[in-house]
């Protein structure tokens, strides 16, 4: 079984790595500095977790080039996520499948679009992982689930390579409910850490901010319901107490991509929830809010 990790950022590099390690048999694609040094170091994982140096991986920055994968794994932002299930599908097997790992709930869409839903699985991480430097990716905390929807075939397959990779892995029948449970964390955490310019411990400490974030969430549940999705009750609860275990310096990736001058997700977070909420009809002013303070970014 041959995995392509699409897109070797924080998170692509990270499950990348820790597959490989595990025995997998895994390759890569990159751009730019990532794909140089690469191919020149391998690639490094710095994590309280246990490092991982591959002192040599198999990496490729122009895709036709690279072999014929059993699945892939499509890990760029969303901005790149059309262009990602191109590449997909012009590496993958005629039986290959592709899974989406995308923050926000429309990941899936674009796999499905371009390979067909019987092809597209959705699945979802929790992770803070980025690019410290050209081929070493610093994981921060312990959080490294991966979660895939339930399937025969590849899907298992792939989700019992991440059981012997380490990873707090998990199989879920609801591929929208488990999108929906990620999005309603999401997207007040990258809301409220960018009002602020300032990481979770200090939100999440704040009263004034705690209910900043708190209101996020109840906006993006009842936009949620409204599409259908059925939360359990205590979520809201359930959410704020995720968010009060992650390191206190724990920043998002939106937050995080602002630092460093970078393309943003806004559009498909707090400006995702705005343009539900407008066509169901549901006010979110909190996330209007959100989605304001983030316009200077969005490219």
């Amino acid at each position: 079984m041959r995995i392509a990790i699409v897109g070797t950022g924080g998170v692509g590099g990270y499950y990348g790595a820790n597959l490989a390690r595990s025995g997998a048999e895994v390759f890569f694609i990159a751009r730019g500095q990532q794909y140089a040094a690469m191919r020149e170091q391998g690639l490094r994982v710095e994590s309280e977790a246990g490092p991982v140096k591959l002192e040599k991986v198999e990496v490729y920055e122009d895709p036709t080039l690279a072999p014929k994968a059993d699945i892939a794994l499509s890990c760029v932002k969303l901005y790149d996520a059309e262009a990602a299930a191109q590449i997909c599908k012009s590496m993958l097997k005629t039986d290959g499948i592709a899974v989406s790992l995308q923050n926000g709930i429309d990941g899936p869409a674009f796999l499905s679009e371009v390979l067909g839903a019987d092809r597209s699985v959705a699945g979802s991480v929790i992770i803070s992982a980025f690019v410290e430097s050209p081929a070493c990716i610093k994981h921060v905390g312990s959080n490294q689930v991966f979660h895939i929807e339930k399937r025969s075939g590849l899907a298992d397959e792939l989700f019992r390579a991440c059981i012997k990779a380490g990873f707090d892995a998990h199989q879920i029948e609801d591929p929208e409910l488990l999108l929906w449970k990620k999005f309603v964390r999401l997207v007040p955490i990258s809301g409220a850490s960018v009002l602020c310019r300032s990481s979770m411990g200090f939100v999440a400490s704040n009263p004034h901010l705690r209910r900043v974030l708190e209101n996020l969430v109840r906006e993006t549940v009842r936009v949620g319901s409204a599409k259908g999705v059925e939360f359990q009750d205590s979520v809201v609860e359930e959410v704020l107490e995720r968010i009060d275990k992650a390191p206190y310096e724990f920043k998002p990736s939106l937050l995080l991509d602002i630092e460093r001058g970078r393309k943003v997700e806004a559009p498909w977070l707090s400006g995702r929830v705005v343009s539900l909420g407008r066509e169901l009809g549901i006010p979110t002013p909190y996330n209007d809010c959100a989605w304001a303070a983030v316009q200077r970014f969005v490219q």
